[in-house]
Parts: C-alpha cells; sequence; structure tokens
C-alpha cells in the first residue's frame, strides 16, 4: 500500500502569544505516521522577541503557554495553528553579521530556533499544486466537494464502497497494517455534484466519517488512527493535521480483513437508518477497543463497556425492582428490624451507631436489579440472541470483574472450570453482539466464544417488555 507524507513546505508569518508578535520563517512537514513537523529558522533573540524566553520559563511552573502561529508559502499557501506549545528554545551563541571570529574583538548574538508541538493545525492550499499522492488513488483533477480522512492501522485485502444520500463512501486499507504507524489507507466520501450548501454538507460528511470510523475501529478491535483530514472544494484543499499516539494492534478483531464489505456498507447505512435507539454507542466502542496489556484491564474495560451500554439505554424505572415511594417504606421497616436487632449483636453504642448506619447505607442496594437482570431486559428490548450464552457464565465473569477491582488481582478457585480468559471472552461476545444488533447487522463475524470460529449473527424479533419495547431511532451521537 502508497505511503502518503507531505513535503516540507517553506512558510514565513509570526508567532505571537497575546500582545507579542515576532516575524518568523519556518518549515511544515507530515510525516509517514501523520505526524506534524514544525522546523523555525534561526531568529535573533532581542528585545522584540524576549517574550519568547520570558513566556517558555513558564512551563518550568507548570504551566503550557499556548502560542498562535501562522504563515504563507510563495504560492499563498497558508499555515494556521492556535495551539503551539515550545518544547525547546534552542539558543545558541552566533557571529554578529560583519564580525569574523579572528576579528580582535568578535560580537556574538543569541538566536533561538524553537522546537514546537501542536494538538491541530490547517493548511489551506491550491487542489492543484497538491502532492502527487493522490495519484494512486485515481483522483484525477478537482472532485469538489470531497472529505477525505487518511488512516492508518486498517487491514482490508478489497478497497470498500457504499453509496449513501452523501454520496459515494469509500474505504482503502493495507493487507498488513494492524499496529503499524503509517497512513496507509483513507476513508473517503465524495460528493455526487455540487451541493446546495457546502458548508453543511462537510458538516454531515464529518458526522457520518466519524460514524463510520467508529464503528470500523470496533470491525478492527483497535481505535483506527486518523490524523489528517482533507477537504475538497473548488480549487483548494484543506488539511487538517491532528496528533495522535501510536497505532495500536490488536490480535481478536471483529471481523476478518478479507470479509470487510459488509460490515462497512452496515456502518454506513446504520448513519442514516439505525436498527435501534441508542446513546453513548461510540463511547462505548472506544472502551471496547482499550488496548490491556493484562487480561484483568481486558476484563474491566469490557465489563465498562456492556454497564455503559446498559446505563445509557436502561431508564431508572427500567432498573429498580420497586418505585422509590414503596422502597422507601420497606427500607424504614428494614431499618427498625435492624435497630431492634442491634442490642443482640454488640454492647457498645458506638459499634451499634455503625451498624445501622452501614447496613441502611447498604439497603439502598436492593431496590436495583442485578446486572444479570437488566442484561436480559436490554436484550429482549433490543433483539440480542443470548440464548447460547449461560448465565452462570455472566455471573461469573461480574464476579471475577468485581475480584480484579476489589482486590487488583484476579484469583482463580482451586474447583472452578473457567478462568479469566474465559470470563473475558464471555463479556466481549455479549458486547459484540448488542453493537451488531444496534447496527442492524447481519452476517459473518469473528467469535472467541466456544473457540476461534467464524459465526453467522442474525439480529431475533424485539420482544416488548412490562417496561417497554424495542423502537428505532437516531444513534448519532458526539462522544
Amino acid at each position: 500500500m502508497h505511503e502518503w507524507s507531505m513535503e516540507p513546505k517553506a512558510f514565513a508569518g509570526t508567532l505571537s502569544i497575546e500582545e507579542h508578535k515576532a516575524s518568523v520563517s519556518f518549515t511544515v512537514g507530515v510525516d509517514h505516521a501523520g505526524q506534524v513537523h514544525i522546523e523555525f529558522e534561526p531568529f535573533m533573540l532581542n528585545a522584540q522577541t524576549a517574550f519568547l524566553q520570558s513566556h517558555y520559563d513558564k512551563v518550568e511552573q507548570g504551566r503550557f503557554p499556548q502560542f498562535t502561529l501562522v504563515g504563507e508559502t510563495k504560492d499563498r499557501a497558508r499555515f494556521e495553528c492556535d495551539n503551539i506549545i515550545l518544547t525547546s528554545l534552542k539558543p545558541d551563541n552566533v557571529l554578529a553579521e560583519g564580525y569574523k571570529e579572528s576579528d580582535e574583538s568578535p560580537w556574538y548574538v543569541c538566536t533561538v530556533s524553537p522546537q514546537a508541538f501542536c494538538s491541530l493545525a490547517r493548511i489551506t492550499m491550491s487542489a492543484t499544486r497538491k502532492n502527487e499522492c493522490d495519484v494512486h488513488e485515481g483522483r484525477k483533477g478537482v472532485e469538489p466537494p470531497t472529505l477525505l480522512w487518511r488512516m492508518k492501522g486498517f487491514d482490508s485485502f478489497h478497497a470498500l464502497s457504499a453509496s449513501c444520500p452523501l454520496g459515494v463512501v469509500q474505504m482503502v486499507g493495507g493487507t498488513d497494517m494492524n499496529g503499524k504507524d503509517q497512513l496507509s489507507g483513507f476513508l473517503r466520501i465524495s460528493a455526487p455534484g455540487a451541493p446546495p450548501d457546502a458548508d453543511e454538507w462537510r458538516k454531515q460528511a464529518d458526522a457520518l466519517c466519524n460514524h463510520v470510523h467508529h464503528v470500523m475501529s470496533f470491525a478492527a478491535c483497535a481505535m483506527l488512527g486518523a490524523p489528517i483530514r482533507e477537504y475538497y472544494f473548488n480549487d483548494s484543499v484543506l488539511v487538517e493535521t491532528y496528533s495522535k499516539a501510536g497505532q495500536q494492534r490488536s490480535e481478536t478483531p471483529v471481523f476478518h480483513f478479507l470479509d470487510m464489505q459488509p460490515i462497512f456498507e452496515c456502518a454506513v447505512q446504520s448513519y442514516f437508518e439505525p436498527a435501534v435507539k441508542v446513546n453513548n454507542l461510540n463511547f462505548a466502542i472506544q472502551w471496547f477497543v482499550m488496548r490491556g496489556d493484562y487480561r484483568e484491564s481486558n476484563l474491566i474495560t469490557s465489563m465498562t463497556v456492556l454497564e455503559n451500554l446498559i446505563d445509557s439505554n436502561l431508564t431508572d424505572d427500567d432498573t429498580k425492582i420497586l418505585p422509590d415511594k414503596v422502597f422507601e417504606k420497606l427500607r424504614k421497616k428494614l431499618s427498625g428490624v435492624v435497630k431492634e436487632l442491634v442490642i443482640e449483636w454488640s454492647d457498645d453504642q458506638e459499634q451499634q451507631k455503625a451498624f445501622i448506619k452501614d447496613l441502611n447505607d447498604r439497603f439502598s442496594d436492593l431496590k436495583r436489579r442485578s446486572l444479570m437482570e437488566k442484561v436480559s431486559l436490554l436484550a429482549k428490548r433490543w433483539g440480542v440472541d443470548l440464548g447460547d450464552v449461560p448465565e452462570e457464565f455472566i455471573k461469573e465473569a461480574k464476579r471475577a470483574r468485581d475480584q480484579v477491582v476489589h482486590r487488583g488481582h484476579y484469583q482463580r478457585k482451586t474447583d472452578a472450570s473457567r478462568d479469566l480468559h474465559d470470563h473475558v471472552v464471555v463479556v466481549r461476545e455479549l458486547v459484540v453482539r448488542f453493537i451488531l444488533t444496534v447496527l442492524g447487522f447481519e452476517g459473518r463475524y469473528l467469535s472467541y466464544f466456544g473457540g476461534y470460529r467464524i459465526k453467522a449473527f442474525q439480529r431475533i424479533l424485539p420482544a416488548c417488555t412490562t417496561l417497554g419495547c424495542a423502537s428505532p431511532g437516531s444513534h448519532r451521537d458526539q462522544s
């Protein structure tokens, strides 16, 4: 797969903070990992530029002043960034102009060539002067409007494509990119023609790409990097660069790299016509793909995803056994019983008070449904088939997670037939089936429950419950 980068471009402009401003020359380039590199040409540290030193010194006080850097090239490409952090000034003493080291009294001046980091920057330039990197992607001239996210870490043997109301969506990756920290693919949407409102089209296209990006990260079981985003419109291109950590790797993808087209089509379709109304889907996916070096952390993150889906998509009434007023009467009676019996447990009044307080605090847990009950309720409401997952497996996984949280490690019981890996696989399988259901996916996926295999997934008919029933709706969230 072709590696993408942007050769350094020379800019002239200003580096400023508050009311202070310095004229600077600098270059900006993007490497194969999508990391932006800003290099300043040395300039004198004098009365006009002394503010750089005074603000840089604040770093030692725990503050990180953010500078603004703007500039233009000779061909009028423009760079803009308002979050420049200087990591070093790189001071150096050089001979002043007109002096030589051999002079009897050579004169030296102090120059600086700051090293900088930024989390987000924008470059606007002519699309016709764009890097030739687009040739391999089949671009022929300008195709406004087009939104392109450059990706890394995405494995797909086939080029993926799907049509939608916003245009044609395409996604391309390599066949050995999992965990490789280099730009090697892209997610692109091209409008079928000139939209009535280009800004509104861009906004909707960004939201669609964000949704597809999360779903395909779920499919890969790794948050795919997308550090470069390009927007082509008329004869210009806006390049946005985002600082991203190194690409993570997954050994347990949900879909095989040879079979990504069905889930890709589902990702695009589910944005416009979601099968189930769901809250915080992106947040759940981010937790699901979170890398863990230990099975204990994998169990905690997987269970967090499950509990987040439950908490975000069941109401308070769903999760309570009794209404608040009814339970309050029960709590008062239970509290009265404790006060009557506590004198039999201890003669010490302070200890009696402690018993009463601790037990009263625990009574509130009695009004909440168990995790198993809530899992079952949401599964019936959405139409998630859990018929082949024994309830005891889920309960054991929950107890294992609680043990890790409270003790800091997992200790398998001598007579237990299932270990920590089994518990992780069970919870992971639940999460996968819930997410596939809300996406409306039907087809093949990779299951690790009961051994590694390709499994057919089909959503079952949602069942109305006494607390409500399934209903379609939008799940576009901003998490």
